[in-house]
């Protein structure tokens, strides 16, 4: 199946300092802007890396770093990056120029499809996996009943663990039943993906060769 074409979006941890200390002292601001650029961050990102800075008492250069920031722009407004947001999901801030923007929205829209078509896979994939740990525990469960019965002389006693027993086989066979439906989905789901990706495979290879 088409694989290349999911990739995996890296996470970023929330509340920490865009700067550190030293890229605060340093005060390459077109650079630093260069990079915010190529990351598609929009202006009011400037204000975080003030927040940033604040405790040093250093102000930024604002002009060299939004120069910097359209410079990285022009990389990051393209088709092949806007397929690998789509892909990963991410949020699009809106900082592609008029002129940039349509190819890059057709590349997200492309990545966007393949998402999609991955999430749809992997919960076709979870669901059997879920099916299949309720089928152990059950039968871990008809296992405790059953030396529970050898264990036990009260006829009650008994009588009840049968019944459980009973209800428990019932709901083995009925999740048996629902994993042999839901791996028959799963066989439709991968038929389903795989031309899917395949199609995106063609608009994304149309779409990087105009």
């Amino acid at each position: 199946m088409y694989r290349g074409l999911i990739f995996i979006a890296a996470l970023s941890l929330a509340g920490c300092a865009t700067l550190t200390k030293e890229e605060c002292l340093e005060g390459n601001w077109h650079a630093i802007g260069v990079n915010d650029g190529l990351d598609g961050e929009p202006p009011k990102h400037l204000d975080e890396h003030r927040r940033a800075c604040r405790p040093y008492d250093i102000e930024v250069d604002a002009a060299l770093w939004e120069a910097g920031r359209r410079e990285g722009l022009k990389s990051y407004c393209t088709a092949r990056i806007g397929y690998r947001v789509g892909v990963d999901d991410k949020t699009y801030h809106g900082v592609c120029p008029p002129e940039r923007a349509p190819r890059f929205h057709a590349g997200r829209e492309i990545g966007l499809e393949v998402n999609r078509l991955a999430r749809r896979l992997a919960s076709a994939r979870h669901e059997i996996e879920s099916i299949t740990w309720r089928i152990s525990q059950t039968d871990s469960d008809i296992d405790d009943i059953e030396r529970r019965l050898h264990e036990t002389s009260d006829w009650a006693a008994k009588q009840s663990l049968i019944d459980e027993k009973s209800e428990l086989q019932r709901r083995l066979r009925q999740l048996e039943s629902d994993r042999y439906d839901a791996e028959r989905d799963l066989i439709r789901e991968e038929a389903y993906v795989e031309e899917g990706l395949k199609n995106a495979q063609r608009r994304l290879d149309a779409l990087l060769g105009q």
